[in-house]
């Protein structure tokens, strides 16, 4: 057994050549696993999986299924030990081997007796303040932030709505989005196998005008098969987990922040204030996070502060009457459009839609517009009334030259036809 556990250097060693120092056996014993587990994790997940058996492997030194409860207890404690793994990496690896093991050689229903020995390795985990949670400002201010209609949705969506993982997310397919009398939802799929098995509709409440304007500026047709969050110019491509996380160190660097901004701190926010609302029970939050019934890691989703305790306890003893935390609503909400009946972003003064004026300010400016629009269209039709009553006018005076032009050419002809009419005629004129 080697006394030495560490992670890989950088261009001298890869995992494939770790690999091909185990034995056969172990090598089969690996894939075997690999795809089992294939379909049920993410990609992301399979490599950790694999490159933790594979290290796990080497240092062990032995087949699987020839080591004894001592020798992988001494080989799990080298790892434990080691001051160059995190504690979440040593956690991982905890998981990792338990759940080979498991299957391996305990018919995926318990864990066999040469890991029971294994140390969980628990870890002080830095705890989270509500002042160092991302307020509704902060998540208002980095949509504005976003680019493009895609990334304000998905910031959005999962700031102020979901709170769902972000793979569940990237994820999303058009065939998840419903409606009902109340408006959007997506039946959101849960990333986590050891999670709920079952989908959850997650409504589009605060995040409906984001929806709405992803869906009209959307890079080729809204399908079934294709993904919501997409690549901007491929729907049938998910975006990736690369592109999410420099957006938002990008929006953090933006917004100049000092506490962490990513899409699991919006998803411990969004249930953190979930959970200071009384009217949403633990077994509901339970199921809107994608957690089992019986599983407590809620508790590591809900963050609150000192005041919050104080105040509780001064409630319970009846010294003074609790506060009621109202802190779980949000103050900026989707304005309504009284003409369009579509939802626009609660600090729009224009509707996205139908350009109806939404604000005061817009209105006041839409009223005096309107008014000048009436009083230039009665000016238009004063105007008509007078070019029709020219044209008339033209009109009359041309007839009435044509009458006395032909009146005149009749006397002529007749000055010309009876001369002696002619002469009297100028007689007449003369007197």
């Amino acid at each position: 057994m080697k006394k030495i556990y560490g992670k890989l250097s950088h261009g001298k060693i890869t995992i494939d050549d770790i690999k091909k120092r185990l034995s056969d056996k172990n090598q089969k014993m690996i894939d075997e696993f690999i795809d089992y587990k294939r379909g049920s994790v993410v990609a992301d997940r399979l490599r950790l999986l694999h490159n933790s058996l594979v290290k796990f492997g080497d240092l062990l030194e032995k087949d699987f299924d020839a080591a004894t409860k001592d020798e992988i207890t001494k080989a799990w404690n080298i790892i434990l030990a080691s001051e160059d793994i995190t504690i979440k990496t040593k956690q991982d690896e905890y998981m990792h081997i338990r759940q080979a093991f498991k299957h391996w050689f305990g018919e995926d229903e318990e864990f066999p007796r040469q890991v029971r020995a294994m140390k969980r390795p628990y870890g002080r985990s830095r705890l989270r303040l509500p002042e160092e949670m991302p307020t509704e400002e902060i998540i208002h201010s980095a949509i504005k932030l976003c680019m493009n209609y895609r990334d304000r949705l998905f910031v959005a969506y999962e700031g102020l709505d979901a709170g769902a993982r972000p793979i569940e997310l990237r994820l999303l397919k058009w065939n998840k989005l419903k409606k009902d009398e109340n408006g959007y939802y997506f039946n959101v799929w849960t990333a986590k196998k050891s999670g709920d098995t079952e989908e959850r509709p997650i409504r589009v409440i605060f995040s409906e005008p984001y929806l709405l304007d992803w869906m009209k500026n959307y890079p080729g047709q809204v399908k079934d098969e294709h993904y919501v969050f997409c690549k901007l110019d491929d729907p049938t491509t998910p975006v990736s987990r690369g592109i999410v996380t420099s957006l938002f160190r990008r929006l953090r660097k933006k917004l100049k922040l000092t506490i962490r901004f990513s899409p699991y701190v919006l998803r411990h926010a969004t249930l953190t204030r979930m959970g200071k609302n009384p009217n949403v029970p633990l077994s509901v939050l339970k199921k809107f996070a994608g957690h089992t019934q019986s599983s407590n890691i809620i508790g590591e989703y809900q963050h609150y502060g000192s005041e919050d305790v104080k105040d509780m306890q001064l409630g319970y003893a009846g010294i003074a009457q609790a506060k009621q935390d109202k802190s779980y609503e949000f103050k900026n909400l989707p304005i309504k459009c009284p003409h369009c009946d579509k939802s626009n972003a609660w600090d729009a003064e224009i509707c996205g839609f139908c350009n109806f004026a939404l604000s005061q300010k817009r209105q006041v400016g839409f009223e005096e517009y309107m008014q000048r629009i009436e009083t230039l269209e009665k000016d238009r039709q004063n105007a008509n009334e007078l070019v029709k009553e020219l044209i008339k006018k033209m009109a009359d005076m041309q007839i009435s030259l044509k009458n006395e032009i032909q009146e005149n050419k009749k006397q002529n002809n007749l000055m010309e036809t009876f001369p002696a009419y002619s002469a009297d005629h100028r007689c007449q004129s003369n007197l």
